[in-house]
């Protein structure tokens, strides 16, 4: 139940984050809940390795995003390239 007109997290968790046409023209769409946990996936598996600082060379795209938040919760730092000019 709402309080004070507020959203539940839950609710909130489930809000759609991402909607996607990838290049095949398939669509992708992703929840908060979703996403949070892959870069919590990314998170953990650049802290089990000790990586410090990670370099990304990725186009705009969900993919790109769920690493800049794993990258920063893992406490690394992130090395943006853009692809584009």
């Amino acid at each position: 139940m709402p309080i004070f007109g507020v959203p539940s997290l839950l609710t909130k968790l489930q809000a759609l984050a991402i909607y996607h046409v990838t290049a095949n023209g398939k669509i992708l769409r992703r929840t908060y809940e979703e996403v949070a946990d892959r870069a919590r996936g990314l998170a953990y598996y650049l802290k089990k390795h000790g990586f410090k600082r990670v370099g990304i060379l990725a186009t705009n795209t969900p993919a790109f995003l769920e690493s800049l938040f794993g990258i920063a919760a893992a406490g690394a730092v992130s090395v943006g390239t853009s692809t584009q000019n």
